[in-house]
């Protein structure tokens, strides 16, 4: 089953809540998207919703991330390269390098 992925902004932090119960956090979008590109988040399944006590990312954040994560996927060497360095924490936020 896909992993999907709901961005938001809490505390100048970039925050992913991912279906399978982990969090993500980061303190760019960059640093965001190679740790969901990691963890098997593709771009379609991403979703930028509204949470009570969250901001939403403005347009033109919603566009910059989905490009590098979109470039991370074109990129066939992304893959092995950025998944060697993760290794979740389970019931706790990963922190993005």
């Amino acid at each position: 089953m896909a992993i999907t992925a709901n961005i938001g902004v809490f505390n100048s932090e970039f925050i992913a809540s991912l279906s399978d119960g982990h969090s993500i956090e980061a303190a760019s979008l960059r640093e965001l998207a190679k740790t969901l590109f990691r963890v098997g988040v593709v771009p379609g399944n991403v979703q930028y919703q509204w949470r009570a006590g969250q901001r939403m990312l403005t347009a033109g954040q919603q566009a910059a991330f989905a490009a590098e994560m979109r470039s991370l996927g074109g990129n066939s060497t992304s893959l092995a390269l950025i998944q060697s360095a993760y290794q979740p924490v389970d019931g706790h936020a990963v922190q993005a390098e």
